[in-house]
């Protein structure tokens, strides 16, 4: 009967599927000079973006001096925390001096320590200390899409702790922004005064539907203390208030060109181990969401080819995020950098992810799954197996960085009062540093 003619059916759809030939594709080559917009550029959009507001304005003027009295303030607060870190990075170095030299007497080396995970602020840089001593740097790529607005500020004072921490530790860093809006300072201007939009990719042929987009270099271990601390008052503003009204209209938030930012990737990585003579690069996805796709649909495939290693990647239809994954396996094979996937999940539930990472319903699956919600309901961050990536993470993005739980409180509070609010406090610490927390465990792993 019906079954019959359905699994027939279904015989035929697999045999068609196997039958078609994949579609091979050749990337194009970003042209970085066409889509970065450097620091220095960013400052003067800052500038003229004051100047057309009117520096005199008073409500701007306002709204300036609190949000930089809010940035001040969470430095501040936040010193206690970076010192702490650094503090146990540097244990961290000398322990590992001490266990290189344990090693070379004794050959046995403790795996049980070296694999065992722990989402707490104590643990840092992992990956920074290897047992060849390898000198290591991070690469960071910031989601500007519109999807990112209610986490935004949350997800800035993240990676303003991870940065702090980085120049404390003398780590090298950059930090971009990718962007679906085309900056302006990226166009030029045709005879008749319109604005033309840049080639930002040299095509290897028609293969690739590579969208025109920005990566805004916000920070940068480059920058001297006065060019860090306008960027950074700059930022900040932007993502203070909640309207983001304020700064130049091309930071706008948009869509998510996360495919084209690890396209640009493929060349900013080799370029960033160049300038700091760095051995090992982490590169680090910040985003709330799927790219949109540059190389379209195939029944049967699409396989890219790699004519500098001459290696192939193959993409599944089977479900969405197959195209980034190719992607970032492409960059670790040309660069040999450390991917690392944040998936920023604005929900206490995990539900809405449920069939993107963990695909068809079956005992295994359902039982990963259901470890993972358990995971991200008590550590507010679970681990994803299987993506491109050589760590994947979701982490629950609507956490606000807290210092202090016994702001708020009564001066006559009770003793009862006072001890459930430190517990508290200690607790929300821990979790409201999750992203620059769990990136630094990656750091300090030994591997």
């Amino acid at each position: 009967g019906g079954t019959q003619r359905a699994f027939e059916k279904g015989i035929d759809n697999l045999r068609d599927e196997e039958s078609k030939s994949p579609r091979y594709v050749t990337l194009p080559t970003p042209d970085l000079e066409k889509i970065i917009v450097t620091p220095k550029q960013i400052e003067k959009l800052w500038d003229d973006a004051e100047v057309e507001l009117g520096v005199q304005s008073s409500h701007y003027q306002t709204v300036r001096s609190e949000s930089n009295q809010s940035l001040q303030k969470f430095i501040s607060d936040s010193r206690g925390t970076v010192n702490h870190m650094v503090q146990q990075f540097q244990m961290k170095q000398a322990a590992d001096s001490d266990k290189r030299t344990d090693v070379a007497k004794t050959g046995i080396l403790d795996t049980t320590t070296m694999i065992n995970y722990r989402w707490s602020e104590d643990i840092f840089l992992k990956n920074e200390i290897h047992a060849d001593g390898k000198s290591h740097g991070i690469v960071m790529f910031l989601d500007w899409s519109s999807s990112m607005r209610g986490i935004i500020k949350d997800t800035v004072e993240q990676l303003i702790i991870l940065v702090e921490f980085c120049k404390r530790a003398g780590i090298p860093y950059e930090v971009y922004a990718f962007s679906s809006h085309v900056c302006p300072v990226l166009c030029t201007t045709d005879e008749d005064g319109h604005e033309v939009y840049p080639k930002q990719f040299i095509k290897e042929g028609n293969d690739c539907d590579a969208h025109n987009f920005t990566l805004y270099n916000f920070l940068s271990s480059k920058m001297n203390p006065q060019q860090f601390k306008t960027a950074l008052s700059n930022l900040y503003c932007k993502v203070g208030n909640d309207s983001m009204c304020y700064g130049p209209r091309c930071l706008s938030l948009g869509c998510t060109p996360l495919n084209e930012a690890v396209l640009c990737a493929m060349n900013i990585v080799p370029q960033f181990q160049k300038d700091h003579g760095v051995q090992i690069v982490n590169t680090t996805f910040l985003t709330d969401g799927e790219g949109h796709g540059m190389l379209g649909y195939e029944s049967g495939g699409i396989v890219i080819r790699d004519k500098k290693t001459k290696r192939t990647y193959k993409l599944g239809n089977t479900r969405r995020g197959k195209e980034t994954d190719a992607l970032l396996r492409m960059l670790k094979d040309k660069t040999g950098c450390t991917t690392i996937g944040i998936r920023l999940h604005d929900s206490h539930q995990l539900k809405h992810l449920r069939y993107t990472f963990w695909g068809e319903f079956t005992e295994a699956t359902n039982k990963s799954f259901e470890n993972a919600c358990r995971s991200y309901k008590q550590n507010k961050f679970c681990t994803i197996e299987g993506s491109g990536y050589d760590e994947m993470f979701i982490v629950q993005g609507n956490l606000k960085v807290e210092f202090d739980g016994l702001d708020g409180l009564e001066d006559d509070a009770s003793m009862t009062r006072i001890k459930n609010a430190f517990i508290k406090g200690n607790s929300s610490k821990k979790s409201s540093r999750v992203v620059a927390g769990r990136i630094i465990d990656i750091f300090c792993e030994t591997h």
